[in-house]
């Protein structure tokens, strides 16, 4: 049974990696072809090839679902259903990043987690592997980076809250004491009211 289960992980492995292949391709198609097309022929040559790509995606997907089910047949365990996850149609996606890496709405895209298989292989095999890992790494960095930025701002804001806060606390005591010096019992009532609600306020920062 053991060794049943390694050969169907195997030809997962195997399909996973021509599923990246076959993406990968039609990522270079769409940068080199469709997108920047110089004529109509190249254009329609171009979607023929992505026709071809996608029907073997299809043919590889269809292979590595079967491989999954026969895993959890065999008894696979949790580590290695969760690294052979179950293939959505959300999972069959290009990254539109590598052909377009400057446009918009791609920011916050990630990539599906068939990509996080043997990367090392992958880029050692394929220029186009290369292309789709190093776009995806930049931008993973820059939001990465972005979210960094974001974080220490928000404890900037923090800080400048909290002692705009503690400033008319400040405020509002002095007032207080000035009202108090004044014999004027109503301001100084509202003043410590305002000292209070402040005090309060930069408490929970």
């Amino acid at each position: 049974t053991q060794m049943e289960l390694q050969l169907w992980q195997g030809q997962a492995n195997d399909c996973l990696h021509e599923l990246q292949l076959r993406f990968a391709e039609k990522a270079v198609i769409f940068q080199t072809d469709i997108h920047h097309g110089s004529n109509y022929h190249m254009a329609t040559h171009a979607w023929g090839r992505v026709a071809n790509a996608d029907a073997a995606v299809q043919c590889y997907a269809t292979v590595y679902c079967w491989c999954h089910i026969q895993m959890g047949r065999l008894g696979a365990g949790p580590n290695i259903l969760e690294q052979y996850k179950e293939l959505n149609d959300s999972d069959l996606t290009i990254s539109m990043a590598v052909s377009d890496p400057n446009a918009r709405g791609h920011r916050d895209n990630t990539l599906p987690w068939i990509w996080t298989m043997d990367v090392t292989r992958d880029m050692a095999t394929n220029d186009w592997m290369s292309e789709f890992y190093r776009v995806n790494w930049l931008r993973m960095r820059e939001l990465q980076d972005r979210w960094q930025e974001e974080v220490q701002l928000l404890k900037c804001e923090q800080e400048w809250t909290k002692n705009f806060f503690e400033n008319k606390v400040r405020f509002w005591t002095s007032q207080k004491a000035a009202a108090l010096a004044q014999g004027q019992a109503r301001l100084a009532c509202y003043a410590t009211h305002q000292c209070q609600m402040y005090g309060r306020l930069a408490c929970l920062l």
